[in-house]
């Protein structure tokens, strides 16, 4: 791991067992977040996003396991690391933004506290510092910072507001990496685009690292510096986001940013992924993309593309990167 590379994931496989069953969740993917990037992790839903997620954490649940790979974070493999070392590292180092955080905050403690406990926990701050830091953040985050504010439960907040209230908790303590998982996606399109505002201006202030999970690739285009797209658990495309958009070379990623409206694309049929992404359970040999393809040659349904570099921090994993997918206008 090199000295200017904060999360580097390598060759990353999780799976699920149920009934006997195994399923494959992510298999073999590899990432790597630099300090301070926006880094999007783009893909459908069931792509293996929050499972990346989640495993970064240590926070999968006990019907999951890691069957190789490593997550180093600052030099340190967290999955080797004690459970004491861990928790020391969540919340103060690294830290997430879930995608529902009614299901994440306790409904029977007023939203300062919430805040105010994770900072007493790992900044060591007195009580009354760690309450004047939680007042700060929460008029940093578009909570009115006052008593009203401090004193509500979360079911007192609306939804734009609980999220906001998540992310104060987040960056309470001024981790080195910040995990947001479809942090907007139930929220309408104005406060969507309020909370990625705040978020870069936040990674701006603290050089704070985001690896920023999400289906939607309009988001990507919006704020990103950097994209991975997933696929089945394995990265199929990674560029800087100006590069990628320019020339994207992954028939995938070059469907879904067909997907995208656009004046140019106006008064013509939106192009969609068709199909749909296969069940994690019996994912297809070769590029598991092969299904849905409209380029597919027999070679993808028996062998795996490997990952080429295709320019200067632009990788893809396709047999036949950029060639013309045939598709109407």
């Amino acid at each position: 791991m090199t000295g200017n590379v904060l999360l580097e994931i390598n060759d990353l496989a999780v799976e699920f067992f149920s009934h006997r069953r195994k399923i494959h969740a992510v298999r073999g993917l590899d990432l790597t977040v630099l300090p301070g990037q926006f880094h999007a992790l783009v893909g459908e839903s069931g792509a293996g996003k929050t499972v990346t997620s989640f495993t970064i954490l240590r926070l999968l649940p006990p019907s999951a396991a890691v069957t190789r790979g490593s997550v180093v974070f600052q030099d340190h493999n967290l999955l080797t690391l004690s459970e004491d070392l861990m928790r020391n590292l969540r919340g103060r180092e690294i830290s997430m933004i879930f995608q529902e955080p009614s299901k994440y905050l306790n409904p029977s403690m007023k939203a300062a506290d919430q805040v105010i406990e994770g900072i007493r926990f790992h900044l060591g701050y007195s009580e009354k510092a760690a309450y004047q830091w939680t007042r700060e953040l929460f008029q940093r985050v578009g909570l009115d910072g006052g008593r009203t504010a401090m004193s509500r439960y979360p079911h007192e907040f609306s939804g734009g507001m609980r999220q906001r209230l998540m992310i104060a908790m987040a960056v309470a303590c001024n981790p080195s990496l910040l995990i947001a998982d479809e942090p907007t996606t139930a929220l309408d399109v104005g406060v969507q685009r309020q909370i990625i505002n705040l978020l870069q201006e936040l990674r701006g202030e603290k050089n704070m690292a985001i690896l920023y999970v999400t289906h939607d690739i309009g988001v990507v285009r919006y704020a990103a510096d950097y994209v991975s797209v997933i696929y089945t658990g394995r990265i199929v495309e990674s560029s800087p986001k100006d590069l990628l958009f320019a020339n994207p070379r992954h028939p995938y990623t070059r469907l879904l940013l067909e997907s995208i409206p656009s004046r140019d694309k106006r008064g013509s049929r939106l192009q969609g992924v068709p199909g749909s992404i296969p069940n994690p359970e019996n994912s297809p040999p070769g590029c598991s993309f092969h299904p849905r393809c409209p380029i597919a040659q027999p070679i993808c349904a028996e062998t795996l593309p490997p990952m080429v570099k295709i320019e200067s921090a632009h990788r893809c994993a396709c047999f036949f990167p950029g060639k013309d997918l045939g598709l109407p206008g």
